[in-house]
């Protein structure tokens, strides 16, 4: 799946399909988005959070993983640079 890490003015610093390493500074915010393509859609992070988006702030090394479902019909048409925001902080 497609993967892009963001900086906080929404920056795409780098993307790529899953599985994908960043190496970032520690103590930044940056922000991960997971797309859907076709019948593979997201469904949750590994902290169960149902949002795409994932506000983060990495200390140290670690590891996110994310899930996604496969449905019987193609879902409406996504891009990768064309989908609407929603981002969270937790």
């Amino acid at each position: 799946m497609w993967i892009e890490l963001h900086d906080p003015s929404d920056k795409v610093l780098k993307n790529g399909y899953a599985p994908i390493s960043f190496s970032v500074p520690s103590g930044t915010q940056y922000v991960i988005y997971a797309s859907n393509w076709q019948n593979i859609v997201f469904n949750h992070w590994d902290n169960g959070n149902t949002n795409p988006y994932r506000t983060i702030i990495p200390t140290h090394s670690m590891t996110l993983t994310v899930y996604y479902s496969t449905v019987s019909a193609t879902p409406s048409k996504t891009t990768h640079g064309d989908h609407e925001k929603h981002h969270n902080k937790e």
